[in-house]
């Protein structure tokens, strides 16, 4: 069974890439969709190169127990190195499996940008909420941002369906790629699930930052009344 995580790099490792390809892998450079927190940025400048070798490197499948597979951006599948001889239907099944492949790698690139975006505007309106003090509204903030980066999780776990009706094509059609169509139905039911595990674990880790920022808000009440009383003395003059 493959092991999903939604994050990009757990997705790259798990899909073994050291770089896998479609002719045309999907674009996140709407500007709607560009992060807008330092970390968020600094992730996806560290993911851009991966996402452009999505065209252009081939894509390993690794299995235990079975010589290392790759197939090439021209849709050739090579096992220990060695091409297997593909009919016109194989190789296009091929093609249509490695894009598969491609597209979630990408998807999961974007979903874990999105997180690191997410992680980068928890931080800041937790500095916000304390100087403000409006400290109750941060777990609420970070909720609402938190339930897009779920949909995009849930959207990506929404791939592996069509992956594995590909996958299982090829398998009966080509035996020598059967051993690496290890993905079954319970790799489909597990996405979802574990997507919603992490989502409430998220939600509960940011409960609980929320509420130990509110008591360190509540700990220097005294400084930050101090601080008013200051600004307010200062205005007068």
């Amino acid at each position: 069974m493959y092991t999903l995580r939604m994050t990009a790099f757990a997705l790259l490792g798990c899909l073994s890439l050291s770089g896998c390809g479609n002719s045309t892998p999907s674009s996140s450079s709407d500007p709607a969709e560009e992060p807008t927190t330092f970390i968020g940025k600094a992730v996806k400048e560290a993911t851009d190169g991966a996402k452009e070798e999505l065209a252009t490197k081939n894509l390993d499948l690794d299995v235990t127990g079975q010589p290392g597979a790759e197939i090439t951006p021209a849709g050739d599948f090579l096992i220990d190195g060695k091409p297997v001889t593909l009919n016109t239907e194989q190789k296009a099944l091929m093609l249509e499996y490695r894009g598969h492949l491609a597209k979630i790698a990408d998807a999961g690139i974007g979903v874990g940008i999105e997180g690191a975006d997410l992680a980068g505007k928890a931080m800041r309106e937790a500095i916000r909420g304390v100087f403000t003090g409006e400290t109750d509204q941060i777990d609420k903030k970070i909720e609402a941002e938190a339930e897009g980066v779920r949909q995009s999780a849930q959207e990506l776990c929404t791939l592996l369906p069509a992956m594995k009706i590909t996958q299982d094509k090829l398998a009966a059609m080509l035996p020598e790629f059967k051993p690496y169509a290890t993905m079954d139905d319970g790799d489909v039911k597990d996405c979802m699930t574990d997507n919603d595990s992490h989502y409430d674990a998220g939600k509960e880790i940011g409960s609980q930052i929320g509420q130990a920022i509110k008591g360190d808000a509540s700990g220097h009440g005294d400084t930050m009344n101090a601080a008013e009383e200051a600004e307010a003395a200062s205005t007068k003059q």
